[in-house]
């Protein structure tokens, strides 16, 4: 009953949309502000650190051994949606080792919640990795994903914390439609398969998963080995 008093005005989509309505949720908000008179700044990420935040960020990282000259490769295995949105830990562990190789710092973000599935993944590297799961607060995660060269995520939060800072970041994309989430995707490289199933929004795969596992290792690697050529070290 509450909810009827609060949408007594109901706001109809443009018509172009189609039935299916596969647009950016960003589009519905923005609709719904314009529609009781508010203009809208459009639908740009913007994110800020404050100092304590980048010196909560500067601490952790020296504590943690990571060489501020070196660039820097993070790996967000993990997506609180559910496991259906996981690439496999074995290739980011492929991932992981190519960075290394390449000559960068490469470190491991997730929740506390995550920590099985980031110690997955550093123990399926052959190359050494600094596992920070659960030991960020969001200010410090800011600050973290804001010096790095490149971020290797699922479709999940991370993500658009590098999109608001310019970040460049491979995503993969599996159960989701890339049509409901196509804004800000300037330095975002998608990887995703075509495959019958997909999109689902299923938040467990009751088959084989195979939206995310057909996604080769090779094609997270070369965005990441190309940033990292973009972008070399700052040490001598």
């Amino acid at each position: 009953t509450g909810r009827g008093l609060l949408l007594h005005q109901p706001v109809a989509p443009p018509s172009e949309w189609g039935r299916d309505r596969l647009v950016p949720r960003e589009l519905f908000v923005l609709g719904l502000m314009a529609a009781v008179g508010c203009q809208g700044r459009g639908s740009e990420l913007e994110l800020f650190t404050t100092d304590e935040e980048e010196r909560g960020a500067s601490v952790l990282l020296e504590q943690r051994g990571i060489d501020p000259g070196r660039s820097l490769v993070a790996l967000a295995p993990g997506a609180s949606y559910g496991p259906s949105k996981h690439w496999p830990a074995s290739s980011f562990a492929r991932v992981g080792d190519a960075a290394a190789r390449a000559g960068a710092s490469v470190i491991l973000l997730g929740t506390s919640e995550e920590r099985s599935l980031t110690a997955e993944v550093r123990s399926g590297m052959t190359e050494g990795a600094v596992d920070l799961a659960g030991a960020l607060d969001l200010g410090v995660l800011k600050a973290v994903i804001r010096r790095t060269t490149v971020l290797v995520c699922n479709d999940a939060g991370a993500r658009h914390i590098a999109a608001a800072f310019g970040v460049p970041c491979t995503m993969l994309l599996g159960p989701t439609s890339l049509e409901k989430t196509s804004l800000n995707l300037e330095r975002v490289t998608v990887l995703e398969t075509d495959v019958e199933c997909r999109p689902c929004y299923l938040r467990e795969c009751p088959i084989d998963h195979r939206c995310m596992t057909r996604i080769e290792d090779h094609r997270a690697i070369e965005p990441v080995l190309a940033a990292l050529k973009m972008k070399p070290d700052a040490a001598p």
